[in-house]
C-alpha cells in the first residue's frame, strides 16, 4: 500500500496518464496500420468468400478489412498501455494525495 511520503496518508490515487495516453495513441496508430493492411485482408476475405458465391465475395472482402483494423487497433492500444505505463512508473508524478495534494512518483518502482 502507497501512503504518501509529505503527510503518510494513505489515500492516494493513481493518475495514469501516460498509460491512458498511450493506450490511445496505440489504437490510432495500429488502427491505422491495420487500414494499410487492410487490402491484403479483404482481399483474402474476398477468396474466401468466394467459395459461396458473390454475396460471400462481397462479405469476405468487408470481414477480412474490418478484421485487419480491428486486430491492428487492439494491438496497438495493448503495446502503448505498456509503455505508456512504463512512462508512468519512470518518468511521471503518477500518484496524488488526496489529504495534502502532494504529486510523487511510487517510491518502489
Amino acid at each position: 500500500m502507497i501512503s504518501c511520503p509529505q503527510c503518510q496518508s494513505p489515500r492516494v490515487e493513481t493518475l495514469d496518464r501516460g498509460r491512458t495516453a498511450g493506450a490511445a495513441i496505440g489504437a490510432v496508430a495500429g488502427a491505422a496500420s491495420g487500414a494499410a493492411t487492410a487490402l491484403r485482408t479483404a482481399q483474402l476475405g474476398a477468396t474466401y468468400g468466394s467459395l459461396v458465391g458473390p454475396a460471400g465475395t462481397v462479405l469476405g472482402a468487408v470481414a477480412g478489412a474490418a478484421m485487419g483494423g480491428l486486430s491492428g487497433g487492439a494491438v496497438g492500444c495493448e503495446i502503448g498501455s505498456q509503455i505508456g505505463k512504463a512512462v508512468d512508473q519512470n518518468c511521471l508524478k503518477n500518484h496524488h494525495c488526496l489529504e495534502c495534494g502532494y504529486r510523487f512518483r511510487d517510491p518502489y518502482a
